[in-house]
């Protein structure tokens, strides 16, 4: 088990040979409160955030021991038994790894062997005594039926198998980590109205100005003319 005590005990700010003390016992099932508060003196006066951050990194590698140990049984099925395969599981120290090896055997175990296949595998795993004859390796390599058409096949399966190769991933996985570098150029909020363009803005001012104008009043219409008066009517004779 490879627990990181140092980094523990710098966070915490107490000694790593206390972390060390403290190990087989939260191992053994005793919880932190009560390591912190009953074995104070023992463990050096570990506090209980310190036995909490160990608690959790030691189940997080119980938890990768057992993944690596579930994986490793797996690749044992599979008909390649690719040792690159083997080695990456053997060699992984995260969950993030392992489960993308998973993925990997996933793969691996629906993929059939064929002889181009079974050369690939051992030409990218060479063992010694091979030569750069792929024809002579290609007789040494057990399942192979017709060397010559694995040698033919030989540059497809190669490119096919270098795309999955944990090494290949894990050295990309490396120069992206030491040279990526990741540059916003905008960033942008759904949830706020989007600013106008200049033009628009001075448009839409405009507009607006010119609404808020008071309009100029209609000129008052002309009275009518009063109506003359009706003449008279003339009396009855």
């Amino acid at each position: 088990m490879s627990v990181d005590f140092e980094a523990i005990a710098q966070r915490g700010r107490c000694d790593a040979s206390s972390l060390k003390l403290a190990q087989p016992l939260l191992e053994q099932g005793f919880s932190p409160p009560f390591l912190a508060r009953y074995r104070c003196d023992e463990l050096g006066g570990l506090n209980e955030s310190s036995l909490w951050a160990l608690s959790a990194a030691i189940k997080n590698e119980q938890k990768i021991a057992q993944r690596r140990d579930e994986l490793h049984a797996a690749w044992q099925q599979t008909s390649l038994c690719d040792p690159a395969i083997g080695q990456a599981i053997q060699k992984s120290n995260s969950l993030r790894m392992l489960g993308r090896l998973g993925r990997r055997l996933k793969a691996e175990s629906n993929e059939q062997s064929n002889d181009p296949t079974l050369l690939a595998v051992r030409v990218l795993n060479p063992q010694k005594g091979d030569g750069s004859d792929f024809a002579e390796i290609a007789q040494k390599v057990e399942g192979i039926q017709d060397a010559t058409a694995a040698v033919v096949g030989l540059e497809a399966a190669l490119a096919k198998r270098l795309a999955g190769d944990p090494r290949v991933i894990a050295a990309a996985v490396r120069w992206l980590v030491k040279n990526a570098q990741i540059k916003v150029a905008n960033v942008s909020d759904p949830h706020t109205p989007k600013e106008e363009p200049e033009v628009g803005k001075s448009a839409a001012k405009k507009k607006k100005l010119a609404d808020a104008a008071p309009k100029a009043d209609a000129a008052p219409k002309a009275d009518a003319a009063p109506k003359a008066d009706a003449a008279p009517k003339a009396d009855a004779a």
